[in-house]
């Protein structure tokens, strides 16, 4: 009786290198993706971010006498304020949402109304970016308009 040898054979080596190569192949295809992906996950958080941030806000004016909300003091930040909500401001909304310091915000109105537009910067590709929309009277809410929000 011969002894058996070890290792792979010509055929199952052949077999684990014709499945790696279609696992590699499956792999590289979702890699492409991956950055495109990452941006507008990014883009999202960004927005639940602002999302959280007029909740906040609106709970703290809530608790203030009288409804004066000018200028909060949240966290130990004062947070502007405008007509009962988040004023579309660097000291207003992007203060309160945390955004990263490598955001870019713009100033800017849309339709009269103060707006802020939040530009997430990503390297070798185009931002994606949103923009908040203060309340215009009071009574009225703030928001991101939908079509405001563009990740190319």
């Amino acid at each position: 009786m011969r002894p058996r040898p070890r290792g792979l054979g010509r055929l199952e080596f052949a077999a684990c290198c014709a499945v790696l190569g279609v696992l590699m192949a499956m792999l590289l295809g979702r890699l492409a993706t991956w950055p495109a992906d990452a941006r507008q996950l990014r883009l999202e958080m960004a927005i639940a971010a602002v999302n959280r941030a007029v909740s906040l806000f609106q709970a703290q004016c809530m608790r203030t006498p009288r409804h004066h909300c000018d200028a909060l003091p949240i966290d130990g930040q004062t947070i502007a304020g405008a007509h009962g909500h988040l004023a579309a401001s660097p000291d207003g909304i992007a203060r309160l949402a945390g955004l990263s310091p490598d955001t870019r915000l713009h100033a800017t109105t849309l339709g009269g109304v103060p707006a802020l537009t939040i530009e997430l910067v990503a390297a070798g590709a185009p931002p994606c970016q949103f923009t908040y929309v203060q309340a215009s009277h009071a009574g009225a809410m703030p928001g991101i308009p939908p079509d405001r929000i563009s990740c190319p």
